[in-house]
C-alpha cells in the first residue's frame, strides 16, 4: 500500500505545498498543485485516511512521488498499523494540549511525531525493562559504560536504584556536558517517584542540594507498569521544540519530582533548586568528564 513516508509532512504555503522533512527540520521542496486539490494533498498527512481510501488518493500519491520520490513508500501489515496508531496519538495530544504551547496545533503534531518516530529512548536499569505501546524501539542498558556521549535527539531514563552514587555522578557530568535530556525514576516504601527531569544544566543536576541519594525499594511489575504509563506521555513533552514553546508547564518532571503515594494515590510535585556550590554541576558550570 502506498503511503506518505513518516519523516515528511505536507504544509500549505499560500498556493503551494511544502514538503517538510520532520527528521531534519527543513523544507525539501515547494510544489505547485491544482488549487482545488490542495486540501486533498494535505489529507495525505493522515496515514489512516490513505489506508482507508487508497483509490481516492492514488492520483495525488502518484504526483507526489514524481515530485519527490522519497516522499511515498510502500507499507503494509503491522508497521502500517503502528504508524496509524502513532499518528492518531500525536494528533490527539496536539488537539488536547495546543493551548499550552505558543505553536499552531499542526506544528505540535509534527514535533510529537518527531519525538515518537526519531528520538532515541534509552532506559538504564538492571531490573526494569519498560514496554511502551507507542515507543517500540527502547534501548535497554544495564550499565553506563557503553554511553560515551549524549545526543540532542535522545531521552535517557535512569533507574536510580540500579547504580552507585559515583556512577550516577559520572553519568550526570556527561549529560551536563552534552546538554542531554534525562528523567530519573525510583520506588520507595511510600512513594513511586518520577524525576528529576533535566535538560543539560537548565535546572541544575541530580545532585544539587543533596548529600545522599534516596533510599529506594525494589520496582515491582506493578510499579514498573505505573511508571511506564506515566513516562510514555511524559517523553512526548520532552521534544526540544515543544519545551521551548511551552507556555504553561504540563510536564510531570521538568525541573521537579513527581511523587505518587502508594497508599492514598495522592500526587505532589517537588521542585528542585539549583545549587551554586554543587560538586557536580557547580550551578551550571559543567565539570570535565574524566
Amino acid at each position: 500500500m502506498l503511503i506518505k513516508n513518516k519523516k515528511y509532512h505536507l504544509i500549505k504555503e499560500q498556493e503551494l505545498i511544502a514538503i517538510y522533512n520532520i527528521q531534519e527540520q527543513k523544507v525539501e521542496k515547494l510544489i505547485k498543485v491544482d488549487p482545488l486539490l490542495i486540501e486533498c494533498y494535505l489529507e495525505v498527512n493522515s496515514t489512516k485516511a490513505i489506508a482507508e481510501q487508497q483509490e481516492k488518493y492514488h492520483h495525488v500519491l502518484t504526483n507526489l512521488q514524481k515530485a519527490w520520490p522519497d516522499l511515498i513508500v510502500d507499507m503494509d501489515g503491522e508497521k502500517l498499523e503502528q504508524l496509524i496508531e502513532l499518528e492518531e496519538a500525536a494528533r490527539e495530544f496536539a488537539r488536547l494540549n495546543h493551548h499550552y504551547f505558543s505553536l499552531k496545533e499542526e506544528m505540535i503534531f509534527i514535533n510529537v511525531k518527531e519525538t515518537l518516530s526519531f528520538y532515541t529512548v534509552n532506559n538504564f536499569s538492571k531490573s526494569v525493562d519498560f514496554k511502551f505501546s507507542l515507543l517500540k524501539d527502547i534501548h535497554q542498558y544495564t550499565a553506563f559504560s557503553n554511553k560515551k556521549k549524549g545526543e540532542q535527539k535522545e531521552i535517557n531514563l535512569i533507574d536510580i536504584a540500579s547504580f552507585e552514587k559515583e556512577e550516577l555522578q559520572y553519568f550526570e557530568t556527561m549529560m551536563l556536558r552534552d546538554d542531554s535530556i534525562r528523567i530519573y525514576y525510583y520506588n520507595t516504601v511510600q512513594d513511586v517517584v518520577l524525576g528529576e527531569g533535566l535538560v543539560g544544566s537548565d535546572y541544575g543536576c541530580l545532585f544539587c542540594n543533596k548529600d545522599e541519594l534516596p533510599d529506594t525499594s525494589e520496582i515491582t511489575a506493578e510499579v514498573s507498569s505505573l511508571i511506564a504509563s506515566l513516562l510514555q506521555f511524559e517523553i512526548i513533552k520532552y521534544n526540544r521544540n515543544l519545551l521551548a514553546f511551552l507556555n504553561e508547564d504540563i510536564t510531570l518532571t521538568k525541573g521537579k519530582k513527581f511523587l505518587i503515594n502508594k497508599s492514598t494515590f495522592e500526587a505532589q510535585d517537588i521542585h528542585i533548586k539549583r545549587s551554586s556550590v554543587c560538586t557536580c554541576c557547580a550551578g551550571g558550570t559543567v565539570r570535565k568528564v574524566v
